[in-house]
């Protein structure tokens, strides 16, 4: 069906996609599903803390993956995992052929501002720069039909955002 921000969200985990471009290609539509994929999957993971990567391992590769672990694994070390809601607004879906693979950058707006880190115990630990609302640009490549993001930037201080 239609590619549409309620479609692409899930009220069960309190991800919500507040709003999507009008006027994708197929192949923007492609690359944008496969975004919300690996942002679903990364915020699912740090709420459950349980230990299966795989849905991130799907949709995630290079630097992004080994700093995803990373962070995860300090989380999980320490007993702490997240709640709270968590939305976002697709800004762009830009591709472009880079080398031999079609190459596609989502541009969104990222807001944790409503969700927390938490102990075992259930009380708030979220450190400092984890509530922010910030610009997101999330590079994926199309590797034998398959989407994965890359690497990511982030900047806090985007106009884009408000």
């Amino acid at each position: 069906g239609p590619l549409t921000a309620e479609g692409l969200s899930d009220p069960a985990t309190e991800y919500t996609v507040l709003s999507i471009p009008d006027d994708l290609d197929e192949l923007q539509q492609e690359a944008l599903r496969a975004y919300i994929a690996y942002d679903r999957a990364t915020w699912e993971g740090y709420r459950t803390e349980d230990g299966d990567l795989s849905a991130v391992e799907a949709t995630t590769s290079g630097d992004e993956l080994e700093s995803y672990k990373k962070s995860y694994d300090e989380y999980m070390s320490a007993g702490q995992h997240a709640e709270g809601s968590f939305s976002n607004s697709i800004l762009f879906v830009d591709m472009s052929n880079e080398d031999i693979h079609l190459t596609a950058e989502v541009t969104a707006c990222v807001d944790f501002r409503s969700s927390r880190i938490v102990d075992s115990s259930g009380n708030d630990v979220t450190k400092d720069g984890w509530k922010v609302l910030a610009l997101y640009d999330l590079t994926l490549v199309r590797s034998g039909g398959t989407w994965t993001v890359t690497s990511s930037s982030k900047d806090k201080a985007s106009k884009l955002c408000t």
